[in-house]
């Protein structure tokens, strides 16, 4: 018996991403981390959260980004410092961990204003 595996909806902000018109949506596999690294361009990654107008949100960075030379870094709305590397967003979390959909009423435009242009370069 073959199971369905579940996609979820998120945002890819791009590393050197300064126009609304370069984040685009994605789809995940759920439980899976292949779309992740793929996405990402990473082998390893961590996950920020923030909380965005109430809702809690996923980001996956570069868990080495501020360590590669020539790596551009941003400020995300409700984190302390700056992640580097390509961003992933989705949702929150389930109460077994699973990432979920990155909120219906969370587009391009809304990511946008939520994160500043490339401000930090990694020498």
């Amino acid at each position: 018996m073959s199971s369905k595996k579940k996609m979820i909806r998120g945002m890819l902000v791009p590393k050197h991403c300064i126009y609304v018109d370069c984040i685009r949506e994605v789809k995940a596999e759920q439980d899976g981390i292949d779309d992740i690294h793929k996405e990402l361009e990473v082998n390893c990654f961590d996950v920020a959260r923030v909380m965005w107008d109430g809702k809690e949100i996923s980001i996956y960075v570069d868990d080495e980004g501020a360590l590669i030379s020539g790596n551009t870094g941003r400020d995300v709305n409700g984190y302390p410092t700056p992640l580097f590397g390509n961003l992933l967003i989705f949702g929150s979390v389930d109460n077994y961990g699973r990432t979920l959909d990155l909120p219906s009423e969370f587009d391009e435009e809304y990511v946008y204003n939520k994160i500043s242009k490339p401000m930090y370069e990694i020498s």
